[in-house]
């Protein structure tokens, strides 16, 4: 079994009750079959009580006030942790914010900026992020690949095109916004081979960005507020994890429209103007989150098609962000730091990427809004 892992993922190391928010509040947190008949089995005297706190039809732990885990006690620690051990675990508590994606033989391996921890790690992080790959002698898979007919040519294609997007991304010659048209442009051409039956073509397309000869058609990413408004009215119907969400949505939509196109646009133009005298480390923040992205979902095309899909979700995601930087440095008087950052991008992560209603419909809000020619 070959693992690969971000640079960083070795070192990344709970908080526990020091942080500033709770990874057991605010989802259904999901009990795996092992999990649940460890449970039933338990001899223990907190058999009652973790009888009581689980979900048994639904396989989720119950919840309190708040969306709050049963488990969870007012020191923000999991009792259930503290009464059996870590053995006590389910799979979804023992791994987050580990995120696995699985496919044949190969176990891509990530931290969720959803933790406030991860998300702070990232966007004060400078450096390029590379990938380590590891062999292990575990063969165990979750998923049967002879029943699925796993395509292991086009995952390799995926993953050889991953690391020509990231190379493309991390390439701090060209400014943020010819990175991201030369990413999607990249994904339409390679999802157009795949559909047609090309798929060694592939490897050309590659090579020909790899040595910078491949043009592509220029976007507009900058775009007007009403194109903004109609994105934000998209993404505010999504379904809410949290209520303080729509709260942050909505108050950020009045800072940065209410006062009309021509606001807008002097605003836009001023924190843009304002980032590259802070040394642009939104920019940086941004590759380091379009990189997470990547790394994290287009592979996944593998299963459903969606190549181009992947990274136009990748752009709109980076495009939220954006535009809830902008709104948080107009409310903080016209200051924005990396803290303020972390803030926004770890509750982002925590709607979209924690319900699969939400990473459903946030793809094709995404195609909508950034269709490719």
């Amino acid at each position: 079994m070959l693992y690969i892992k971000p640079d960083y993922y070795e070192s990344f190391s709970c908080v526990a009750d020091q942080c500033e928010d709770t990874c057991c509040a605010g989802w259904k947190i999901v009990v795996d079959k092992d999990s649940l008949q460890a449970y039933k089995a338990e001899k223990g005297p907190f058999r009652k009580e973790l009888h009581k706190g689980v979900h048994w039809r639904s396989h989720t732990f119950r919840q309190t006030a708040g969306k709050r885990c049963f488990f969870l006690d007012d020191k923000n620690l999991c009792r259930l942790y503290s009464a059996i051990g870590e053995s006590g675990l389910c799979q979804t508590c023992d791994r987050y914010p580990r995120h696995i994606e699985e496919f044949e033989n190969v176990r891509e391996v990530s931290l969720s900026v959803s933790c406030p921890e991860v998300a702070r790690y990232l966007m004060n992080r400078t450096d390029p992020v590379t990938f380590v790959s590891e062999e292990s002698e575990e063969e165990e898979n979750y998923k049967d690949y002879e029943e699925m007919d796993f395509d292991v040519l086009l995952y390799d294609i995926l993953d050889q095109g991953r690391n020509v997007l990231i190379s493309i991304l991390q390439n701090r010659q060209e400014s943020m916004k010819v990175r991201l048209e030369k990413a999607l442009h990249l994904s339409a051409n390679l999802e157009e081979i795949i559909e047609e039956g090309n798929a060694f073509s592939a490897f050309e397309l590659f090579d020909s960005y790899e040595q910078g000869d491949m043009t592509y058609r220029k976007r507009h990413l900058a775009k007007t507020m009403p194109y903004s408004v109609r994105v934000f009215d998209r993404v505010i119907r999504l379904e809410r994890l949290r209520e303080d969400w729509e709260q942050l949505l909505s108050e950020s939509a009045s800072l940065l429209y209410l006062s009309g196109e021509e606001s807008y646009t002097r605003i836009s133009d001023e924190f843009v103007r304002w980032c590259a005298e802070k040394e642009n480390f939104l920019e940086i923040a941004l590759e380091q989150l379009a990189v997470y992205f990547l790394t994290t979902y287009f592979c996944g095309s593998v299963y459903d098609g969606q190549i181009l899909a992947k990274t136009q979700s990748c752009v709109l995601f980076l495009y939220v962000i954006f535009e809830l930087s902008k709104a948080c440095w107009l409310k903080n008087e016209k200051n924005f730091d990396r803290e303020d950052l972390t803030q926004i991008v770890y509750r982002f992560s925590r709607e979209l990427e924690h319900s699969d209603q939400n990473l459903i419909l946030f793809e094709k809000i995404a195609a909508a809004a950034l269709p490719v020619c």
